[in-house]
């Protein structure tokens, strides 16, 4: 950070502006590749759970089970 040094900025202030932009640039790497990763995945999941086929089968409630049909659905 020689540029603010020479205007006149305290040499601890010109740190720690290094180590804030450094941090803005880790957020935003972090954010861009390890984060979105994440994101992919759980968009994944949703999508294949929008997509997923649903079959209805018959049940009877007061035995409990599932009625075997003879036609398919």
């Amino acid at each position: 950070m020689v540029i603010l040094q020479s205007i006149g900025m305290k040499p601890y202030l010109s740190e720690i502006f290094d180590i804030v932009g450094w941090v803005f640039v880790w957020q935003a790497t972090d954010q861009y590749f390890l984060e979105r990763y994440d994101l992919k995945m759980n968009d994944r999941y949703w999508n294949a759970l929008t997509n997923a086929k649903i079959h209805f089968v018959p049940f009877d409630h007061q035995e409990n089970r599932i009625v075997k049909s003879s036609k398919s659905l």
